[in-house]
């Protein structure tokens, strides 16, 4: 009996790690969603966003937010306000939230992020996984409390320091928007890094709808259906079909056509039918649609949407929102109906599965997501798709459209995810002009690609025309290195910087992040710009290069000497600048916003701002990492799309051999006990002699010994 238990545990671990992938295939789907969201009211917005389009853009994601959910929406200057009360949406809660978005102004003083930070999310202590939390955050400046720039650099630091590992551990994932050159890029980098989230840095405020509708997908699971060519099949288990369509300016309002060929528009006016006509963008929402073919009578848009309620759910894993340029990602795909994963080969054997990626508008390949036991996929027919995505990819922002195709019905998602060349983000910036002008160069680390505790630093810094001198650029807070330098007029520095960390799996890696400028101007470096050359060109040199016995430049020196960062971070001290070094700032000269509060007026103060109630909602706890699991990347991957054949994580070949090595273990506990235990008993007899030549046996070695 005993024996069985053994072997029934043996077996059981090695089915544990399929299980738990297929549990948390479906967690994100389980969840209910918490957005909450955050719009900076600052005076200087009235330049950055002179017509006002954070109206519409709060309108929009509002209304795409699924009945059933929880939001909320801040607002924030020198005070917080609630304009949105935290809660359950639905229609009464979406009425009020695009009635109230018309409150929103660029009257504000200062900008005030620690306290909208604190505020709205005062309940989110501790991680919840039935919920899934996110924060979009909107802003155009920095942190910017008072006039006195200490108690901003007090504030900034508090928030990195304080309130980001709260919102970590209790599940939470920042997305923030920069609406200027001059905001913090750095500062806001490090919110949405250090807790898995998207940093978007807007050109004008003329994305941010668009910018909105990114952030929503990635904080809410939603289904969705495809439209080709403008075309949208609708199947008998839809519910309830919403669809936006976004216009250029000055084009008319679409046009649905049913599939009995009638015609509706926003004038249309019908039991079940919603309208939402906004300046550039038309959001219908349509109770139990027909089912058949809908057309939409408008231009072609990447960004149309149409989302659906349905029992008829895709269960997909998530894609990574940073990748670097040799990782690779595992894509899951599952069909559920009512909660249950569908498994029938009756039913999956007419089911096809894509990803389509596309960068820059142009659509460049069609990736397979088969369920044919090869590769990558466990199981063949087992309703579990499988994928491998990315792997040799150019740094860039790519769109992974997930298409299904059942014949009888249709779905899709759409992945936004950036690709990079170094896993450092790198800003130089003005901080004051004169002479000598202020600069400071930051280094933010992307902590979902390297561990920030294991970052060191390689640093030299060259007056041109001057000797070259190895510098060390401190630590000011948990993901930022910072360099203060004061530069005289007609001077410009060199700093050269190389870098070696950990990745997640423990893989020592180094990159040369290249040499920056102190003294010709500001610039951000995020290392997410391709070159001219397209991906497969690249491989073709590199391929070329190798087969000559030359070392390909797009290899990157994964192996550095071990003594090359021997020297302890803290080596070179504060004092060991260039020559000039008496224009080097110590290192905790933080002025690090390099903002005048002085540039607000103190008329643009709006005297409706208030400070919200602490306790304004009944918000809940969430997770919102699940889906994540299967999308960890895969540093040795083979090429997108690849069988995968031997292209494992790291993680799971690690996994396999804990697993095979505890199963050894149980193996000879399993094999004793059934010896001790288990073995069919001897004659008495038998073990009478055995007793007897065992104790001539020991009286013949103490003779011996005698």
């Amino acid at each position: 009996m005993k024996f069985r238990i053994a072997v029934l545990f043996w077996l059981g671990l090695w089915a544990t790690p399929f299980a738990m992938a297929a549990e948390n295939m479906s967690a994100e789907t389980e969840k209910v969603s918490d957005v909450r969201v955050l719009i900076d009211m600052s005076g200087s917005m009235k330049n950055n966003d002179s017509n006002n389009l954070r109206v519409p853009a709060l309108r929009l994601i509002t209304q795409l937010i699924p009945e059933g959910q929880q939001s909320g929406v801040w607002t924030f200057a020198q005070y917080v306000n609630m304009l949105v009360k935290q809660g359950k949406v639905d229609a009464a809660w979406k009425a009020n939230a695009y009635k109230l978005a018309e409150g929103i102004n660029s009257k504000g003083l200062f900008t005030n992020i620690e306290a909208v930070l604190k505020k709205s999310t005062w309940d989110w202590k501790e991680s919840d996984d039935k919920i899934n939390r996110s924060i979009i955050l909107l802003t155009d400046g920095v942190v910017d409390i008072s006039k006195d720039t200490g108690k901003n650099a007090e504030s900034r630091s508090r928030i990195l320091n304080e309130i980001v590992p709260r919102l970590k551990q209790a599940g939470a994932t920042v997305h923030s928007i920069a609406l200027s050159d001059d905001a913090d890029k750095a500062f806001l980098r490090q919110l949405s890094s250090a807790t898995g989230g998207w940093n978007e840095i807007a050109k004008d405020a003329s994305q941010l709808e668009r910018i909105f509708l990114k952030l929503f997908e990635k904080s809410v699971p939603v289904e969705t259906l495809p439209m080709t060519d403008n075309k949208i099949l609708v199947d008998d288990s839809i519910k309830e079909l919403t669809l936006l369509v976004f216009r250029k300016e000055g084009a008319q309002t679409a046009t649905l056509l049913s599939p009995k060929g009638e015609k509706f528009d926003q004038h249309t006016k019908q039991d079940g039918l919603r309208w939402r006509h906004e300046e550039r963008y038309d959001l219908i929402t349509i109770e139990k649609p027909m089912a058949g073919e809908w057309g939409v009578d408008a231009e072609l848009d990447p960004d149309n949407r149409v989302m659906v309620v349905t029992d008829l759910k895709v269960r997909a894993s998530r894609l990574p929102n940073l990748m670097l340029v040799e990782d690779a990602a595992s894509f899951y795909v599952e069909l559920a109906e009512k909660g249950e994963t569908i498994r029938k080969p009756e039913f999956l054997d007419f089911v096809n599965v894509s990803l389509d990626r596309s960068s820059g508008g142009e659509h460049q390949k069609t990736i397979p997501v088969t369920d044919d036991g090869a590769g990558l996929d466990k199981h063949a027919n087992d309703g579990r798709f499988s994928a491998k995505v990315g792997g040799q990819l150019t740094a860039g922002e790519y769109i992974y459209e997930m298409q299904v195709d059942g014949m009888t019905f249709k779905r899709s998602k759409t992945s936004t995810v950036r690709v990079i060349d170094k896993p450092i983000a790198v800003t130089v910036k003005e901080e004051r002009a004169g002479d000598p002008a202020q600069y400071s160069l930051t280094l933010t680390p992307f902590a979902e690609l390297i561990d920030p505790e294991s970052l060191l630093l390689e640093t030299t810094v060259e007056k041109q025309g001057g000797a070259a001198k190895t510098i060390n650029i401190p630590r000011a807070g948990p993901g930022e290195w910072r360099l203060d330098m004061k530069v005289k007029a007609g001077d410009i520095y060199d700093v050269k910087i190389s870098m070696q960390a950990e990745r997640k799996g423990g893989r020592q890696v180094s990159y040369d992040l290249g040499s920056f400028q102190l003294g010709s101007g500001s610039v951000d470096v995020a290392f997410d710009h391709s070159d001219e050359s397209p991906a497969d060109i690249e491989h073709m040199i590199a391929k070329t290069m190798a087969d000559a016995g030359l070392k390909s430049p797009m290899a990157h020196d994964e192996h550095p000497a071990e003594d090359k960062y021997a020297a302890a971070k803290d080596e070179h001290g504060a004092d060991e600048h260039p020559a000039e070094d008496k224009h080097v700032a110590a290192k905790d000269e933080h002025d690090a916003d390099g903002h005048d509060a002085d540039e607000h007026d103190a008329d643009e103060h709006d005297a409706d701002e208030h400070d919200a109630d602490e306790h304004d909602a009944d918000g809940h706890d969430a997770d919102g990492h699940d889906a994540d699991e299967h999308a960890t990347t895969d540093e040795e991957a083979s090429a997108e799309g690849g069988d995968g054949h031997g292209d494992e994580s790291p993680d799971w070949i690690m996994t396999a051999v804990k697993v095979i090595g505890l199963n050894g273990l149980l193996a000879g506990v399993g094999f004793f006990a059934y010896r001790k235990w288990f073995r069919t008993p001897k004659d008495p007899d038998s073990e009478d002699e055995s007793e007897e030549k065992d104790g001539k046996t020991k009286e013949a070695k103490g003779d011996d010994k005698g």
